[in-house]
């Protein structure tokens, strides 16, 4: 019997955000030379890039600019076409020189492989201020 996408989902993120707090310089490992990346540039707009087009520090990015650890709030995971998986991982960056936390949404679209494992064919990461959060208006 074949894994749900909830339990997709939920191994994929354990292991990728348990490689990119111990060792990112294996985050290449969940990706395909054909893979499409999006992440936000320094100044903020977002750049979409193949896999094979990016330099591996850009890649490793999550993991610099001070954050000492990752975690990981809440995952939700949705079958896709042809055996794929949509994941959206909420969660946030801690730092010991920063007061506040940064809070971000990264969304995969799992590839399977054929062989019971997936690689992530899309990863669009965006770090997301409170002050962009939607307001409960309650009504």
């Amino acid at each position: 019997m074949d894994p749900s996408a909830e339990e997709v989902g939920d191994a994929f993120a354990e292991q990728y955000y348990l490689v990119l707090k111990k060792h990112p310089n294996l985050l290449h490992k969940f990706y395909k030379d054909d893979s499409h990346i999006s992440r936000p540039g320094l100044d903020g707009i977002m750049r979409c890039s193949t896999f094979s087009d990016i330099d591996g520090n850009d890649l490793n990015m999550l993991s610099s600019g001070g954050f000492d650890s990752v975690e990981v709030t809440s995952v939700i995971s949705q079958d896709s076409l042809d055996g794929a998986v949509f994941v959206t991982v909420d969660g946030y960056f801690n730092s010991n020189e920063r007061r506040r936390a940064r809070n971000f949404i990264q969304l995969f679209i799992l590839a399977p492989q054929g062989n019971g494992n997936y690689f992530a064919y899309n990863d669009l990461f965006r770090l997301i201020d409170i002050s962009e959060a939607p307001a409960n208006n309650g009504g």
